[in-house]
């Protein structure tokens, strides 16, 4: 622009031709200089890039084996299931856990291998601990060890019990809970040869912790398995014993409906008698006296009936009361007893809504008498039982009719304690 546009003044051609030269020049090296900036922060931000990426990595294996490690509830599983996610995380070549023997702490076991160009042994083995140095080393110290690569009889042992002809860079991670060191995870490369860096070992402290915690709730659903199918069989157990007291209390409920029977039969001839017999006083006093007799005999048969049903109630670990039509007790055992604070004597002929002062137990007694069953929670004394009342009726009775009840006591606080 100075060479065809001149401006005002005199300037030299000398100085115009240094403008041409310089200006160009200086754009050129502001150019080079923007260039050589962008190309150190592109490489930079590569750089952090790649960390940030590994970082990710990292992140998404430690969440992939944590989900493979809490997949399961089964041991054998669980551990098959750490050894392949440690491995994968940490792109190791072989991976294994040891835990010590429940017989001999000195003896290490390998519960479970995983190497996927496996060679040689794959089944779980035992050796002794003192054989295998950074093994020991990592469980006394609780921390983790790190063997550079190195040509020794341990190592090719080990590696060996991985399924690896070859040694290499190997970690040992403890598994650690609040009582110490219950196990280690050892993990090689043995084919790769590659160091374990600080990225990796952070990474298998954290699923030394995962699987830690899966062991412990396989360990924990174990022992809850256990315990239910210790109630269940406490239950079934205790569930036969009352269906074979029910039928029992059954059994010489229809033995007392047959013995009422005749009773009322009797009764039936005895007025007959009397009907008959209105009009000669002696023999009306024969008969009466004949008539005493017959309620002599039937009240030792009563009194032999109630004998034998307290005879043939169970000794079981629930109470049982039985009553006739009327309420009044007839027989009881000794658990009952023992609840009731009261012996066999004084519950005899013992009206049964005389036992609770409770508002709720005379309701409750009335609904059993007119063919109800029911159950209810009743204090007595410093206990709180579960008291069911089954009506009880003898063959041939009508609908409805009621001949008697039976009355289970049961404790389940004693229950409860009886099954622990």
């Amino acid at each position: 622009l100075q060479w065809f546009f001149p401006i005002e003044g005199d300037i030299p051609l000398w100085q115009r031709l240094a403008n041409l030269v310089a200006y160009p020049l200086i754009a050129v090296a502001i150019y080079q200089e923007i260039v050589a900036d962008l190309r150190g922060r592109s490489r930079e931000f590569r750089n952090i890039s790649q960390a940030s990426l590994d970082q990710i990595k990292s992140l998404l294996y430690l969440v992939e084996a944590s989900q493979q490690v809490s997949s399961s509830l089964d041991l054998s599983e669980v551990l098959e299931n750490a050894t392949q996610g440690v491995a994968r995380a940490l792109e190791a070549d072989q991976c294994a856990i040891a835990f010590p023997s429940e017989t001999d702490p000195s003896q290490m076991r390998l519960v479970a291998i995983y190497n996927p160009m496996r060679q040689g042994r794959g089944e779980a083995a035992s050796f002794p601990l003192e054989y295998q140095l950074a093994i020991q080393q990592a469980m006394r110290r609780k921390d983790h060890v790190i063997i550079e690569e190195a040509d020794n009889v341990q190592l090719r042992a080990l590696f060996a019990l991985l399924g690896s002809s070859q040694t290499g860079p190997l970690l040992v991670q403890p598994l650690l809970d609040d009582q110490g060191a219950v196990g280690a995870i050892v993990v090689g490369n043995g084919r790769s040869r590659r160091p374990f860096g600080p990225n990796e070992v952070k990474l298998c402290q954290a699923l030394a912790r995962q699987v830690v915690t899966a062991i412990q709730n396989t360990r924990r659903y174990r022992m809850a398995q256990d315990r239910i199918a210790e109630m269940i069989t406490a239950q079934n157990k205790t569930r036969r014993a009352s269906l074979q007291a029910r039928a029992e209390i059954q059994e010489l409920s229809d033995r007392l409906a047959g013995t009422r029977a005749e009773i009322e039969a009797l009764r039936q001839a005895r007025d007959a008698l009397e009907i008959k017999l209105m009009g000669s006083r002696a023999e009306t006093d024969t008969l009466s006296r004949r008539l005493a007799a017959l309620e002599n005999d039937l009240t030792r048969q009563q009194a032999e009936g109630s004998r034998m049903m307290q005879a043939k109630l169970p000794d079981t670990p629930i109470g049982i009361i039985v009553t006739d039509a009327k309420g009044l007790i007839l027989a009881t055992n000794t658990v009952a007893e023992g609840y009731l604070g009261r012996k066999r004597d004084e519950l005899q002929r013992l009206d049964l809504r005389a036992i609770s002062d409770e508002p709720q137990w005379p309701e409750a007694v009335a609904a059993a008498a007119k063919g109800e069953a029911v159950q209810l929670m009743l204090p007595l004394g410093t206990r709180t039982l579960v008291c069911g009342m089954t009506p009880l009726s003898g063959p041939g009775a009508d609908e409805g009719q009621v001949e008697g009840l039976a009355v289970i006591l049961e404790d389940p606080l004693a229950q409860a304690r009886q099954t622990q």
